[in-house]
């Protein structure tokens, strides 16, 4: 039998919260969370002093999240690997979606069963379950 485990991811470019999450139920069950206080940082704290806008004309944020989205993308897929999860859904605001998208390798990204452009990552996971029906596929 194939284990059909499904966890949430709920993130923006700060923060990422894995839940477990209970088909039968619609219980949420917090599993882990990523932090990166970068994301939260001004960007004249992320360059110091001085900004040099010739580094980076985007800003340092867009850089720090970047580089978030990677290593949320590294977890998802060593979860992935290690069995934690079989399907997958993903909530994050529009901006970080589409930096986190492209770094899913094709076997998580194809995992994904719900996909919803929202910032919830300061909701609780009892009002997760509420607002985020889970499909049953």
């Amino acid at each position: 039998m194939i284990d059909e485990t499904t966890v949430a991811l709920v993130a923006d470019a700060s923060r990422a919260h894995l839940f477990r999450v209970e088909i039968a139920t619609g219980t949420w069950t917090p599993l882990e969370t990523f932090d990166h206080p970068q994301g939260r940082m001004h960007d004249r704290d992320l360059w110091g002093a001085a900004p040099d806008p010739e580094k980076d004309p985007h800003g340092r944020h867009r850089v720090e999240a970047d580089r978030f989205a990677k290593h949320v993308a590294g977890e998802l897929a060593h979860r992935y690997d290690q069995r934690v999860f079989r399907r997958l859904i993903v909530v994050a605001p529009p901006e970080f979606m589409g930096m986190l998208r492209p770094e899913l390798p094709t076997r998580v990204a194809e995992s994904v069963i719900e996909e919803r452009t929202q910032d919830l990552s300061n909701v609780r996971a009892d009002e997760l379950a509420a607002r985020i029906p889970v499909p049953h596929r």
